[in-house]
Formats: structure tokens, C-alpha cells, sequence
């Protein structure tokens, strides 16, 4: 029981500190200058051939879909499928 209790502690321990670092896909560094919390956050930055390998892997996924009149007229979104509340999404409310 020991070395599990120890086991998970070191997961979770490491789990806290890439989520503090790498959270929303930017990187956490140290900046003594920032009064709040001494840190700023900066872009990762990606080589070329890093690119081309996404793009490679994941052929048209990501594209942005066509919409064959535009964005829906005052929806602020760029897709034909309506909207509805949250509270009607099974799993959401009880």
C-alpha cells in the first residue's frame, strides 16, 4: 500500500506541474517582474517540419467547414446547426 500511496503522489505530483506549465497550450516561465504571479506565458514555438507532420497526420480534421451561404445570419457562428440549452443535453441535468 505504501509504494502505491507513493506512486500516486509522484503521477498526481507531476500531473499539477504540466498542467500549471502547459496549460491552454502555452508555456509557463518565471518573470520576477509580474507582481501577481511571477510568471508569464508565452507561445510554444513550432518548427516547419512540426507543421507539415500535423498536417500530415490529420489531413483535413481541423479545416474550418464550408458553409455554402456563409455564417449564419446573427448567430456569431459560422455553422447551420442550432444552438440549444444546456439543461436539455442529457448527462447535463438530472
Amino acid at each position: 500500500m505504501a509504494a502505491g500511496a507513493t506512486a500516486s503522489a509522484a503521477w498526481r505530483e507531476l500531473w499539477q506541474a504540466l498542467l500549471v506549465k502547459f496549460v491552454d497550450g502555452r508555456v509557463t516561465v518565471a518573470d520576477p517582474t509580474n507582481g501577481v504571479c511571477g510568471c508569464s506565458k508565452q507561445s510554444a514555438n513550432f518548427t516547419d517540419a512540426w507543421k507539415a507532420k500535423v498536417i500530415a497526420d490529420t489531413a483535413d480534421h481541423y479545416l474550418k467547414p464550408e458553409v455554402p451561404n456563409g455564417p449564419v445570419q446573427g448567430s456569431g457562428t459560422h455553422h447551420t446547426k442550432p444552438s440549444r440549452p444546456k439543461l436539455t443535453i442529457r448527462g447535463v441535468a438530472n
